[in-house]
């Protein structure tokens, strides 16, 4: 959820980077690199992503000098210096463009949108900023933290045009959140927390919740499975779990990607399930039966295309430090 490139530990915290309100300035062209100097900014920027630098290698090996794209996570924004500074590293590591796209033209309002704007308008602002980008017009590669894993593939599954080549997803909530954000079953907490995610439940589904809290549009409560989906107005569409007109398409333009690459936190305490980073999720009437992803139903039926990566070998799992 709340996902900072600047943020520090494993546990997932709610560390964002320091808040200003002005514009980025582009970074300054930097002298060629030597092989080890590259190898050694790559760890670096890896670090600050909290992934392996093998990940990255992963995703982007297949797209040669295609443009980066980030999208970031809940709380955080494209203005925030941590942000601004994986995106220009990356873009000088790899010598393509890079740029982050988030929610809003200035910080406040990118922070604030990714909070209040619903997930589905989140996917068509970012859909109208590609579209405007004209580096970005032959297609890209892109990278999601957390809730902006979300947004790329709403992006890839409604729009990809210009298409998404790789797909980098950092500790996203890709197949549901099953409780509030930091708020686990399973803790010590556990009872007043799923009190908590009961009452909040049948609010969570209304069309007022579900048109101004973003969050809300992929909260999958386990047991609740009717309310979800008829009246979650975003994942249930993402996942072919309703009928709808462009399902098809929907399907069609998941399986495109050339290579997708699944990040884990192994002690995320911001998303529960932390294996929904994997499109891992419980079975649809509890808590007690987590699924692995291959025996999902979106997985079994191939919904919208991942059993087809899977098989084609286009899609990798990794589990970051």
């Amino acid at each position: 959820m709340c996902r900072s490139a600047g943020a520090r530990g494993a546990g997932g915290g709610r560390t964002c980077t320091r808040i200003v309100a002005r514009q980025r300035q582009p970074a300054a062209r930097e002298p060629r690199q030597s092989r080890e100097e590259r190898s050694e900014r790559l760890s670096a920027w890896a670090k600050a992503l909290r992934v392996k630098d093998d990940m990255i290698k992963v995703a982007v090996r297949k797209a040669g000098s295609l443009p980066l794209v980030f999208a970031h996570g809940m709380g955080d924004s494209c203005f925030n210096p941590g942000m601004a500074q994986v995106t220009d590293f990356s873009g000088q590591y790899l010598g393509v463009y890079s740029t982050c796209i988030g929610d809003g033209d200035n910080q406040p309002e990118d922070t604030t949108n990714g909070f209040f704007m619903n997930m589905n308008k989140q996917v068509e602002h970012f859909a109208a900023k590609v579209r405007a980008d004209a580096k970005l017009s032959k297609g890209f590669s892109a990278i999601g933290l957390s809730q902006g894993t979300l947004v790329i593939r709403g992006y890839i599954e409604r729009f990809n045009d210009p298409p998404v080549h790789g797909f980098l997803s950092i500790n996203g909530p890709l197949a549901g959140t099953a409780s509030l954000p930091r708020c686990n079953p399973e803790g010590w907490v556990g009872y007043l927390c799923k009190k908590a995610t009961d009452l909040v439940g049948d609010a969570a589904y209304s069309a007022l919740i579900q048109d101004h809290i973003a969050q809300a549009n992929f909260l999958k409560i386990p047991g609740e499975n009717e309310a979800y989906l008829a009246s979650n107005t975003f994942l249930p569409f993402l996942n072919n779990e309703v009928d709808h007109k462009d399902a098809t398409s929907y399907k069609t333009r998941f399986a495109s990607l050339s290579r997708l690459v699944l990040v884990k936190a192994k002690k995320d305490t911001m998303i529960f399930p932390r294996e929904t980073a994997w499109f891992a999720y419980f079975d649809d009437e509890s808590f007690e039966h987590l699924l692995p992803f291959n025996q999902t139903k979106a997985y079994v039926s191939d919904a919208f295309g991942l059993r087809t990566l899977a098989k084609a070998g286009s899609s990798t799992g990794a589990q970051s430090f």
